[in-house]
């Protein structure tokens, strides 16, 4: 019961030409690391077989993703993530100084838009220089998917743009799993990548006749930039004034307040069995 009553996080997805024409460098980052296709996926989802997916959602040691919706048993292993989303099992997981030389403190002072300033006032998105702000949004509102502390700056924003930055081959495959099962694991969790689960969902041929209805995701526009407190001055974007914290909590609930609104829950065939 509490699988089906929980809340689907709303997908939002990118337009890497459109930042490309803009100005911005982080796209060659995206396209190098494999992830294009992940950060521009878009289209509809299924809510109530994405509730199912998840709730039945397993995974084993070699990485491999497994769930059973409508019957369907599902094996997501590599040629799925490669087919599906054109991700690559494989790669770097977590950052340290031991293993691929990283320092908090230099990683920390290389996304700030005045080096010299202290750091223990920087963890604000505020602090950021214009593409690593965007990267940051990037991370915490497609790759990581947070649903809350969005203008903070976490050790994870780091280390993804640090790897991002540095050409650096990363695991995506399984920080994505580790979301998906985090998801599944914790109550308060929301459900994420619910188009991606989607796209699994028809890679399988699992059956959607019954859906009552879908729900689609949304882009990222020069008005969510704006909100960042940046400006597109002389064919760059550019940070105007000094920006409030709050921005990016402001655009969250801009985001739910543009999210198609489900009516009173009615529980699905394919959620009775579950109750």
């Amino acid at each position: 019961m509490i699988y089906a009553i929980k809340n689907l996080r709303i997908p939002k997805y990118l337009d890497l030409e459109w930042f490309s024409q803009q100005g911005s460098n982080f796209p060659n980052l995206l396209e190098a690391q494999g992830m294009s296709k992940l950060v521009q996926m878009k289209g509809t989802f299924y809510p109530e077989l994405v509730k199912v997916f998840y709730t039945c959602a397993r995974a084993d040691l070699e990485g491999n993703l497994f769930s059973t919706v409508n019957g369907v048993e599902m094996v997501i292993d590599a040629e799925v993530w490669k087919e599906v989303v054109g991700l690559d099992m494989g790669g770097v997981c977590k950052f340290d100084e031991t293993t691929n030389g990283y320092s908090k403190m230099q990683a920390s002072r290389g996304v700030l838009l005045d080096p010299a300033r202290n750091l223990r006032n920087c963890q604000g998105v505020g602090v950021l220089t214009v593409e690593d702000r965007m990267l940051v949004y990037l991370i915490t509102y497609i790759l990581t998917l947070r649903s809350s502390n969005h203008a903070q700056v976490m050790d994870v924003d780091l280390h993804i743009v640090y790897g991002l930055k540095s050409g650096i081959k990363m695991n995506w495959v399984l920080l994505i799993e580790d979301i998906k099962l985090k998801s599944h694991r914790l109550v308060d969790y929301e459900f994420s990548y619910v188009v991606l689960a989607s796209r699994f969902i028809d890679y399988f041929n699992v059956s959607n006749e019954i859906v009552d209805f879908t729900k689609a995701s949304g882009q990222i526009t020069e008005r969510h930039l704006k909100k960042l407190v940046m400006r597109f001055v002389d064919h760059e974007w550019i940070v105007a004034g000094d920006p409030a914290v709050g921005n990016l909590e402001q655009m969250e609930e801009d985001a739910k307040a543009e999210a198609p609104q489900e009516s009173a829950h009615q529980w699905s065939p394919f959620e009775s069995p579950m109750i």
